[in-house]
């Protein structure tokens, strides 16, 4: 604390950024292929980490009436949990909040260019064909 206060660094502050760790999802839950990327999210944060509909939508920048219509058409299409990997690779929530680019467009993007992972890994991991990945990351490129 002491040399907290001579360095002139707030303690406090300090200790509400590491409370307010940014969420990550499992990239296992894409591999549900009935579901789009941001339907399998918010089924994740809902029913997984119990977050509610307000909150998922302030953390992804939407309204929460959108988050609700989403939840609500994702279960009419999978009735069972997602795939959950806790151990496998995440992305983090804040790569979603970004609205120029759609949700599968973001983690495409997100997986090439942090995680260095080729499409055809891509491909395998969200259960899609590796020619649509390509297209999406070009897609993803002119956004």
């Amino acid at each position: 604390m002491k040399i907290a206060k001579e360095e002139g660094i707030d303690v406090q502050s300090l200790v509400d950024a590491a409370a307010v760790q940014e969420p990550h999802i499992p990239v296992s839950i894409f591999a549900a292929t009935q579901l789009t990327c941001f339907e399998a999210a918010i089924l994740y944060l809902s029913d997984h980490e119990k977050y509610t509909y307000t909150t998922i939508a302030n953390l992804t920048s939407r309204d929460p009436r959108t988050i609700w219509e989403t939840a609500s058409r994702a279960r009419k299409k999978r009735s069972d949990p997602l795939p959950v990997d806790e151990s496998g690779r995440s992305i983090p929530l804040a790569v979603l909040r970004n609205r120029k680019r759609s949700p599968l467009q973001a983690v495409v993007l997100y997986l090439f260019t942090t995680q260095h992972l080729s499409f055809a890994r891509i491909a395998k991991i969200l259960h899609r064909d590796p020619r649509n990945i390509w297209a999406v990351y070009q897609k993803a490129k002119t956004r």
